[in-house]
């Protein structure tokens, strides 16, 4: 008898074993399955050359020369893994929380609407950066049309559902309801945590730092589109230059943001061009785009990339594919370098939920932009 109690207690002892590693097993995949899902297996790239290795990354990260220079191949060959040791930013295109968008979230009393299908992904990067493309200011009018732009401040709700850290405020909308719609903008946008940047402090463009890891990154903004206003930091080229240079000299990283070019084109203008190429030459290490409304080329200029218009990302213009399309810049740096990119793009749906693409269209997208970057003429 105390022989056949010893065998229940040792099979007991075995089965318990089993449901523990069982139940950890399942833990693991879960998890798995859970990062997985925050983007179609299309974009879940994994690296097998020298970035393959964690090992490998950590042992360059004090000498950053080590890491291979990115090149527009490297954007578009399908080979990308986020590392324990790496920063992941998310940039994101033109996000109007304005028009049909605001009337869509007033009437819902729900700000989240816009950001529900992308929330997720938004939140899974250490950083999320947005184009506030409108003031968000008191008895914003509830309307589907005009170009006066503004949203109600409850969108704020939505930027934070969203983990918006960070919202360039240099374009031609953002002073739609004057200077004080403006400044009302930007004390919503600190008082939640939201850092702008794009502005100017005493005439000069503000320089916006932010800490990650021991990297310092600085983010300045410039619009070029009329009309220029005093607080909003205007790009030509001696501002951008002496504003670039500065921001070099506080950082370890400087991110430039650009409103620019023109509007429903596929090609950068000769000036796009030419303001991209003076902030690199001034200490840019990355530069990207806003304004046209279409996605434009990728350009690799000294080592340092050049996102021309990432389009549309929360915007009601449903009247065309190409207004509805646009991209999520994922950029990974190891210290203040960037070591690769993944464009993931997304297509809005009812007047301003933008939604991951779906493998179909995502080639045909991504393979449209990697034609155009790569007949790019400058």
């Amino acid at each position: 008898m105390r022989i056949l109690n010893r065998s229940n207690t040792i099979r007991l002892f075995f089965v318990s074993i089993g449901a523990i590693l069982v139940t950890i097993a399942s833990v693991q995949f879960f998890s798995h399955l859970k990062t997985k899902v925050l983007i179609p297996e299309i974009y879940e790239k994994r690296h097998t050359d020298l970035l393959s290795s964690q090992r490998v990354l950590d042992s360059i990260r004090e000498d950053t020369s080590a890491l291979p220079r990115l090149t527009i191949q490297d954007i578009f060959d399908n080979t990308f893994q986020k590392t324990e040791t790496s920063t992941e930013f998310l940039f994101v295109g033109d996000t109007g929380l304005v028009r049909s968008i605001n009337a869509k979230t007033v009437s819902l009393g729900d700000f989240r609407w816009p950001f529900i299908h992308v929330a997720d992904l938004l939140k899974h990067a250490d950083l999320a950066v947005v184009n506030l493309e409108g003031p968000l200011v008191p008895n914003c009018p509830v309307v589907d049309e005009g170009m006066v732009f503004c949203g109600s401040p409850d969108n704020v709700k939505g930027l934070l559902f969203a983990g918006i850290d960070i919202a360039n405020i240099a374009n031609n909308h953002i002073g739609d309801y004057g200077e004080a719609g403006y400044k009302f903008t930007v004390d919503l946008l600190k008082q939640n945590t939201i850092l702008p940047y794009g502005n100017t402090k005493e005439g000069r463009p503000e320089i916006a730092l932010f800490e990650k890891g021991g990297t310092t990154y600085a983010f300045i903004g410039f619009n070029q589109i009329y009309p220029d206003k005093p607080y909003i930091a205007k790009a030509n080229d001696e501002i951008i230059r002496r504003a670039v240079s500065e921001a070099a000299q506080k950082s370890d990283c400087v991110i430039v943001s650009f409103h620019w070019g023109i509007e429903y084109t596929h090609d950068p203008s000769r000036e796009m061009v030419q303001l991209a190429h003076a902030a690199v030459d001034s200490g840019a290490d990355l530069v990207i785009g806003h304004h046209p409304h279409w996605i434009q080329p990728v350009e690799i200029y000294q080592g340092t990339p050049i996102l021309y218009s990432l389009g549309n990302f929360v915007f009601d213009q449903m009247w065309s594919q190409k207004t509805r399309e646009g991209l999520i810049a994922r950029v990974l740096f190891s210290n203040s370098v960037v070591y690769d990119i993944m464009l993931i793009p997304v297509i809005i749906e009812d007047y301003g939920q933008p939604r991951i693409a779906n493998e179909r269209d995502a080639s045909r997208i991504l393979s449209h932009i990697s034609n155009i970057s790569a007949n790019l003429s400058l």
